[in-house]
């Protein structure tokens, strides 16, 4: 569907600064056909979108000891979107009660957005594993967010993407 969206302003725009197309070709038609290949190659190339416990375990060895672990928990283990655990804050977390408050959630930008996605904030327990890495972190450092860059701003899911891209 994105697909057919992008093609279908691309041959409207051109239609109408008068360029290359006369006659936006998915009007008449191109439509099945784009989605009939969308799907196809999806089906082909896309494999089952599901991990299974080996490869969780692989890569929380492999962010075990590194800055990024905190977030890699709250996603595996807590169910976190990756914006939700972006937008964690030292003050989020209630260690007497053992919860971590879902609140906001970090933008394209690294800027705040209280409104979240599942539309109401939450209240979530602390497993035993995060408590423990959570703990482990001085004191002194448990300000601001979990996870942000030198200037204490938070990254986005797009930048955190690109980091954590694997080569």
């Amino acid at each position: 569907h994105q697909v057919y969206n992008v093609l279908n302003v691309f041959f409207n725009w051109n239609v109408e600064m008068d360029k290359c197309v006369t006659e936006n070709p998915i009007v008449r038609g191109l439509t099945k056909s784009i989605k009939t290949a969308v799907t196809t190659y999806v089906d082909e190339n896309v494999k089952d979108k599901h991990i299974i416990e080996s490869e969780v375990i692989r890569v929380m060895e492999f962010v075990e000891g590194k800055q990024e672990e905190i977030i890699y928990h709250l996603q595996t283990y807590h169910g976190l979107r990756i914006s939700e655990a972006l937008g964690i804050q030292w003050s989020h977390i209630d260690f007497s009660r053992n919860l971590i408050k879902v609140r906001q959630q970090v933008e394209v930008g690294g800027t705040i957005k209280k409104d979240l996605k599942s539309h109401h904030n939450r209240e979530i327990p602390i497993s035993p594993d995060t408590r423990d890495l959570l703990l482990n972190t001085p004191e002194d450092e448990r300000q601001g967010f979990l996870y942000a860059d030198a200037n204490g701003i938070p990254l986005d899911k797009d930048k955190w993407r690109r980091k954590h891209r694997r080569n």
